[in-house]
């Protein structure tokens, strides 16, 4: 689902700013999404290459967008130099972000060969797992793995 296909089910919207309620106000799941995708949009940009995934200041990619009640996180992935921490502080920027909205994250795990800067080995779904655990996500069933928000 879109950005904007899911901007129809946000009753919290200032159209004068065109802001979304955050927090102070009661919520529906709906809105929380929006609310969440609303500031993701507006801290990220759009890939020229790929529409779907926004990339943060440190060059890190993220796809994700709302599913069900929650995010799900397709994949993120540096194009700088692996092993520097910029896909983990992306993760911390986004899991902040997640418990700001109260929005609920899943993800699958599985490597991608030489995802992201050229000529760099990309993790294992073993490495992937215990990386994602190290912030906050929990395994769950059919080898998904889940984050409630704090």
């Amino acid at each position: 689902m879109t950005f904007s296909r899911i901007l129809k089910y946000n009753t919290c919207h200032d159209p004068a700013t065109g802001k979304f309620c955050t927090g102070g106000q009661k919520q529906s799941p709906k809105e929380k999404l929006t609310a969440f995708m609303q500031e993701f949009w507006d801290t990220t940009a759009e890939n020229p290459f790929n529409p779907r995934e926004r990339i943060t200041s440190e060059l890190v990619g993220i796809e994700a967008y709302p599913f069900d009640d929650g995010i799900h996180l397709s994949f993120i992935t540096s194009y700088e130099k692996k092993g520097r921490g910029s896909a983990s502080r992306a993760l911390d920027a986004l899991n902040a972000l997640a418990d700001k909205h109260q929005v609920a994250m899943n993800a699958s795990v599985k490597a991608v060969p030489a995802a992201g800067a050229k000529n760099k080995k990309s993790l294992t779904n073993a490495q992937l797992h215990d990386w994602y655990g190290r912030h906050g996500f929990v395994k769950g069933k059919y080898g998904m793995i889940y984050r409630n928000p704090k």
